[in-house]
């Protein structure tokens, strides 16, 4: 019997847990460094807003157990490739014949000067934590970026707290990562309507006793400060193993590192320079990395197509494929349609409001160009 260890309690994780326990011949362990069964971690917020922590478990623990997968709660320290033993923090070793990082990312810090706390928003135990400073009665809330967390965050806490919340970009438009400018006015406009207070262009700098001050001046009020400006892959294991690193771990065509026993997968990979940082890249290298451990065979990762479904402040939102080459602009009552396209091919779009249009847009990726399906 073979022996897969998957280091990480995330989706991804999960996922390959799941698919490696479903092979007879295969003992698994899963490791997690949390107190807490493997959560949804984009559901963090719903903790902060006030849900059981329980509420957003992936499974119960008597799903691992019906499945033999051994949960280990600790955090693993350094990698013996030699001898394939994987050491915890605690001094305990687990071996393996394969072995799966899966550790996700860590949260990046604004760099912010002054003696307030800067609340991030990445586990269970900072949920908690974010969620008493709330309820002790904070009357204003500032988040730092406003990309998707930040965003749902200004919302969530702005309605379920009944606070003054601001969300602050240093680039030019909302979402940067997901929409093109043009995209990312019409959504300010949208959620300026509802009372969401976002500023761009500008950078905190110093906060203290409730106030946040930006570079430009500007005084925003916060009695408590939330920052949501990225991840950076967690590589600490990686490194004292000495694996091939750049930002993230190195893997091949095949998800493998350069110890050809050892994966990774999720936000800590780098595949051809590029990180894969969205939710349902971990579940599909999850998926690929279990099913060629368990077929002990290799084959070409092929990541799909990037696509982001989610609701802004109850404002849907989705985003297929690229942003670049020429756009056309389809207004649909409060909501809009934009398809881009290179050479007449569909490489992207963007819908905001207008969800009865999803199937069409993605169906279109990669086709000729119609207007009329979108007119």
């Amino acid at each position: 019997m073979a022996k897969t260890v998957i280091v990480g309690g995330g989706i991804g994780g999960v996922q390959a847990s799941q698919i490696l326990s479903g092979d007879k011949d295969q003992e698994v362990v899963l490791i997690t460094n949390e107190d807490f069964l493997p959560y949804w971690r984009m559901r963090l917020e719903e903790v902060v807003n006030g849900a059981d922590p329980s509420s957003i478990e992936i499974h119960s623990q008597k799903w691992y157990e019906e499945r033999n997968i051994s949960l280990i709660r600790g955090e693993a320290q350094s990698i013996d490739r030699y001898n394939r033993l994987l050491f915890l923090k605690d001094g305990e070793s687990v071996g393996y014949d394969n072995l799966i990082i899966a550790m996700g990312a860590n949260p990046v810090r604004a760099p912010i000067d002054g003696p307030q706390r800067e609340y991030v928003l990445r586990n269970m135990r900072e949920a908690i934590e974010l969620r008493s400073a709330l309820e002790e009665g904070a009357k204003s809330v500032a988040v730092i970026g406003a990309g998707l967390l930040g965003l749902e965050l200004a919302s969530g806490l702005a309605k379920k707290y009944s606070v003054k919340a601001t969300s602050i970009e240093s680039q030019s438009s909302v979402l940067p990562k997901q929409l093109d400018p043009e995209s990312g006015d019409f959504l300010k406009k949208r959620l300026k309507e509802i009372g969401v207070h976002i500023v761009l262009g500008s950078q905190a700098r110093y906060a203290e006793a409730g106030r946040l001050l930006l570079d430009d001046g500007r005084e925003i009020d916060a009695d408590v400060l939330i920052s949501s400006i990225g991840v950076r892959p967690d590589v600490a294991l990686a490194r004292e193993a000495s694996l091939d690193i750049k930002r993230g771990i190195v893997v091949d065509e095949n998800l493998r590192t350069s110890d050809k026993n050892i994966y990774a997968i999720g936000d800590v990979a780098e595949l051809d320079g590029v990180s894969f940082s969205l939710a349902m890249f971990a579940r599909d290298m999850a998926t690929h990395v279990a099913n060629e451990i368990i077929s002990s065979s290799l084959s070409l990762y092929i990541p799909p197509l990037p696509s982001t479904i989610l609701k802004v402040a109850g404002i849907d939102v989705a985003v297929f494929g690229e942003k670049d080459g020429f756009g056309h602009t389809f207004h649909k009552g409060n909501g809009r349609v934009k398809i881009f396209t290179e050479e007449n091919t569909v490489v992207g779009a963007i819908l905001i409001d207008a969800k009865e249009y999803l199937a069409k847009a993605r169906n279109a990726i990669g086709k000729p160009f119609e207007k009329e399906v979108f007119e």
